[in-house]
């Protein structure tokens, strides 16, 4: 439970000391982001996955994720839409794995309007732009 995880965390900072929990827990958390994000652009990203499907002898499929869009205005969905197009071409030209990588696009990132409501006129336009890809 949360109320067991809150009493053991707060033992251990009494145990060890509050510098040493925090320098822990900063480690993990970046060995835990090293795991699920491969780099910081789709270029450093392909690159890394390359060399773990080699290093893996090919069994591994990959799906890339941009983290943090959320487009306010037109001139955001307008960039945001060439970020993930530059991303789906990147990734199209990738040769490696056991498959296609996918990219992951969120609609929130290509209308600044965009309401879970209005997601069915949304998704042809923007699958419109996947496939111009």
């Amino acid at each position: 439970s949360l109320e067991a995880a809150a009493g053991d965390l707060g033992a251990l900072v009494h145990r060890v000391g509050r510098d040493a929990v925090r320098v822990a827990v900063v480690s993990l958390m970046r060995r835990l982001g090293d795991e699920f994000v491969l780099g910081e652009t789709i270029g450093d990203a392909l690159r890394r996955a390359e060399r773990e499907t080699r290093a893996a002898a090919g069994t591994l499929l990959f799906s890339y994720d941009m983290l943090g869009e959320a487009a306010r205005t037109a001139s955001d969905a307008a960039a945001y839409k060439e970020a993930y197009r530059e991303a789906i071409e990147a990734a199209g030209r990738s040769r490696f794995g056991d498959g296609p990588p996918g990219i992951s696009v969120k609609l929130s990132a290509l209308d600044p309007r965009f309401e879970p409501g209005r997601r069915a006129s949304l998704v042809e336009p923007e699958a419109a732009l996947v496939r111009s890809v």
